[in-house]
C-alpha cells in the first residue's frame, strides 16, 4: 500500500503509478497505453490512493410508536401530486433488500440487527469521507455543463430507485443503441460511472458491462477541457483523459473519461435523451458496491449529473424515501427537472451554504435540536462549518444512520436516556446503536420523546420512526443517530416519508411531510 509523502515529485509518482495500473488492467490495450505520455496537473495534495409508517400520537411531547401500521401498510404513492405542473407523474418504484455479506439466518435472510450494524458503519465510513474530500477537491471548480450540446428542452425525467445495501439504486440508460445500468444513487459524490470492457479489475454485477466499441455516440474526454481539469485528479493517456476516483471505505475506480448519450424515461412516457453526457468508463473498479453496475453522482460539484444537466433540469431534483423497514417491495420515487417541485402544502424551504472546500456536499444551516419539546443546550456554532472547511450540517441521501457531531450526539442521547427511564436498555444489543430499549411484549409499545431539527428556514418535525427503529429479531427499539468526529449529516432514515427536494440553481433544499410508499 502506498503512503502519502510531501513533494511535488511523490505527487507525480502516484499519479504515473495509478495511471500504470490502469494501463494494465486495460488489457488488450496495454502495448499502446504502456507507450502512453502521462501528464498530471500540478496539484498540493497526493491522492489518498486506500485509506483505511407509523402509526403515532403526540402527547406533551411523546409518541407512541405502533410497529405494525409500517408492515402491513401497501399504499399507493400518487405523483400527480405536481398537478400543478404540466409534467405530473406516477411512478412505483422497486426497493431492492440486499445483506451486505452479513450473517445470515435459517431461511437465508440476515437478523435486522445485523442488517442495521451494517448500515452503521457504512454511515460512519461515510462521515470520514467527509473530511478526507477536504484533502482532494481544494477550491476548484469548472461550471460544468453550462454548454451542453442538443436542444433538449427543461422538463423532468423520471428514474426508478430501489434500496440496496441501504443505497439507493437508479436505472439509466448509455450509449447508442441505449444499454440499461442500474446506479447507486449518490448525493455525496459527483462522478458517474460504469463497469466498462475491457475490465482487469472488476466486481460482480448483475448486467453485462458496458463496451465503448458497441455505442455509435461514444468519445473519450481530450485533455485539458473543462471537464477533465474539474476532476480531483485529471490524468492523461497520450492526448485523451482519464479519472480516478476513491470512496471512505477504501473502494475506488479509474478507467476513461468520456462522453455518451445519456437517455431517462420522460414523464410524459416517451424517452428523454442527452448526448454527450461525460461519465467514467471503469476498467479497474475495487471494493463493494452492491453489485451495482456503477454510480449515479447526485453531488452539486461540477462533474455531478444534476450540474452536467444544469440546462435540462434547471439543477431540480427531489426523492422520496420509504420506511427503511418496509418490505422489499415497496418502492420510492426520484424525479429530475420540474416534476420535482413539491405542491403539497406546508414545504420548508432552506437555503444551500457553500463550502468550497468541499463542492460536493449539500450544506445548510442547522440551528438546533428540540427533543420532548425542550431546545437542547447546544452552541449553534457545533453545527457550522469551520474556518478550515470541517464540520457543518449535511443532507445526505448515501448516508442511512444520521450522524451528529460528537458534543451535539451526547446532548440528544442524554435527552434520549431521561426520557426513556421507565423501559429497560437492551445490553446484548449488537445494532451498533447506543440506546436500544428492550423486553417488548407482543403488541406492547414505548413512549418516546418528539424530535425537531431546527434549520434557518423551517423546522423538520420527524415522525417517531425516523429515529427509533423496531428490531423484530431482538424485540427492541434502536436510536438510531450516532456520533461523528465532527461534521453532522441527516441521513436517509430521518429523511424516509419525506419529499425532499434539492434546487442548486435556486440554492435551496425544501422537505415536507408525505406517505413515500408505493404498491407493495
Amino acid at each position: 500500500m502506498l503512503r502519502k509523502k510531501s513533494g511535488r515529485c511523490t505527487e507525480r509518482a502516484a499519479a504515473i503509478f495509478v495511471s500504470t495500473i490502469y494501463c494494465l488492467a486495460a488489457l488488450p490495450r496495454t502495448s499502446d497505453c504502456l507507450a502512453a505520455t502521462l501528464s498530471t496537473r500540478a496539484t498540493d495534495q497526493t491522492p489518498p490512493f486506500i485509506v483505511d409508517k407509523l402509526q403515532s400520537s403526540q402527547q406533551s411531547g411523546t409518541f407512541t410508536l405502533d410497529t405494525r401500521t409500517v408492515r402491513r401498510a401497501l399504499l399507493h404513492v400518487d405523483l400527480h401530486a405536481n398537478q400543478g405542473h404540466s409534467h405530473g407523474v406516477r411512478v412505483e418504484m422497486q426497493r431492492i433488500e440486499s445483506p451486505c455479506g452479513l450473517q445470515k439466518v435459517e431461511d437465508g435472510r440476515p437478523r435486522d440487527h445485523h442488517k442495521l450494524r451494517c448500515a452503521v458503519h457504512r454511515s460512519s465510513l461515510r462521515a470520514r469521507e467527509v473530511g478526507k474530500k477536504l484533502h482532494a477537491h481544494g477550491s476548484k471548480g469548472t461550471k460544468a455543463g453550462d454548454n451542453l450540446p442538443g436542444g433538449t428542452s427543461a422538463g423532468g425525467f423520471t428514474a426508478t430507485v430501489a434500496a440496496a445495501r441501504g443505497e439507493y439504486l437508479a436505472t439509466v440508460r448509455l450509449g447508442t443503441p441505449e444499454r440499461v445500468f442500474s446506479v447507486i444513487v449518490d448525493t455525496g459524490s459527483d462522478l458517474t460511472w460504469v463497469q466498462c470492457s475491457p475490465c482487469g479489475t472488476c466486481y460482480s454485477q448483475n448486467d453485462s458491462l458496458f463496451i465503448p466499441n458497441t455505442s455509435t455516440s461514444f468519445t473519450k474526454l481530450a485533455c485539458g477541457t473543462e471537464l477533465c481539469n474539474g476532476l480531483p485528479y485529471p490524468m492523461c493517456n497520450q492526448t485523451t483523459c482519464v479519472y480516478w476516483y476513491s470512496y471512505g471505505d477504501g473502494s475506488l475506480s479509474t478507467g476513461d473519461f468520456v462522453y455518451d448519450t445519456i437517455t431517462m424515461d420522460g414523464i410524459n412516457g416517451q424517452k428523454q435523451q442527452v448526448p454527450n453526457f461525460a461519465f467514467g468508463c471503469g476498467h479497474d473498479n475495487e471494493g463493494s458496491f452492491a453489485g451495482a453496475d456503477g454510480i449515479l453522482g447526485l453531488g452539486q460539484g461540477p462533474l455531478s449529473f444534476p450540474s452536467q444537466l444544469k440546462t435540462v433540469f434547471n439543477g431540480k431534483f427531489s426523492y422520496c424515501l420509504v420506511d427503511w423497514l418496509a418490505p422489499p417491495t415497496q418502492t420510492s420515487p426520484l424525479l429530475f427537472g420540474d416534476a420535482a417541485v413539491p405542491t403539497f402544502p406546508g414545504v420548508k424551504y432552506i437555503s444551500l451554504l457553500t463550502n468550497p472546500k468541499v463542492p460536493t456536499y449539500y450544506y445548510v444551516k442547522l440551528n438546533g435540536i428540540s427533543v420532548g419539546g425542550k431546545l437542547l443546550n447546544i452552541s449553534s456554532t457545533a453545527f457550522d462549518i469551520d474556518s478550515v472547511g470541517r464540520a457543518g450540517t449535511i443532507f445526505d441521501s448515501g448516508t442511512t444512520v444520521t450522524q451528529l457531531a460528537g458534543e451535539v450526539h451526547q446532548e440528544v442521547l442524554a435527552a434520549m436516556n431521561a426520557s426513556t427511564m421507565d423501559y429497560p436498555r437492551k445490553s446484548d444489543d449488537s445494532s451498533g446503536l447506543d440506546l436500544c430499549l428492550g423486553g417488548f411484549a407482543e403488541g406492547q409499545l414505548p413512549t418516546v420523546p418528539s424530535m425537531t431539527f431546527h434549520f434557518e428556514g423551517g423546522d423538520m418535525e420527524l415522525p417517531p420512526s425516523n429515529y427509533f427503529i423496531f428490531l423484530e429479531s431482538s424485540q427492541s427499539y434502536c436510536f438510531s443517530m450516532v456520533s461523528s468526529p465532527d461534521v453532522t449529516i441527516i441521513g436517509s432514515i430521518q429523511q424516509q416519508n419525506f419529499q425532499v427536494y434539492y434546487d442548486t440553481v435556486g440554492r435551496k433544499i425544501g422537505f415536507v411531510p408525505k406517505s413515500c410508499v408505493g404498491r407493495g
